[in-house]
C-alpha cells in the first residue's frame, strides 16, 4: 500500500469514528425525548437545546438518572444541578 491509499485509509477511519460518535450522541438525546419526556410533559426547544449540549459523560448519566424521573422538575433539577 502506498502513501496515498493510507493517507485515504486514515481518512476513511477518521470518518467512521466519527459517525459513530455522532449516531451515540444522536441516540442517548433520542432516549431521552422517547423514554423521559413521555413521562415528564413535553419538552420545549430550549430543552432540547439544552440536552444537546451535553457531553458524552453527561449524556449517560442523564440516561442514567432519568430512569428514575418521575416529572419534568426531575429533569430540570438534574440540569441545574450539572449547571447545563
Amino acid at each position: 500500500m502506498n502513501w496515498i491509499d493510507e493517507l485515504i485509509e486514515q481518512g476513511r477511519q477518521l470518518g467512521r469514528a466519527e459517525a459513530r460518535q455522532e449516531a451515540h450522541k444522536e441516540g442517548a438525546i433520542m432516549f431521552l425525548m422517547n423514554v423521559l419526556f413521555p413521562r415528564s410533559g413535553p419538552g420545549g426547544i430550549r430543552t432540547q437545546k439544552r440536552l444537546e449540549k451535553l457531553s458524552f459523560e453527561e449524556r449517560r448519566q442523564l440516561n442514567l438518572a432519568a430512569l428514575d424521573f418521575c416529572s419534568r422538575k426531575d429533569l430540570m433539577k438534574w440540569l441545574k444541578e450539572h449547571k447545563v
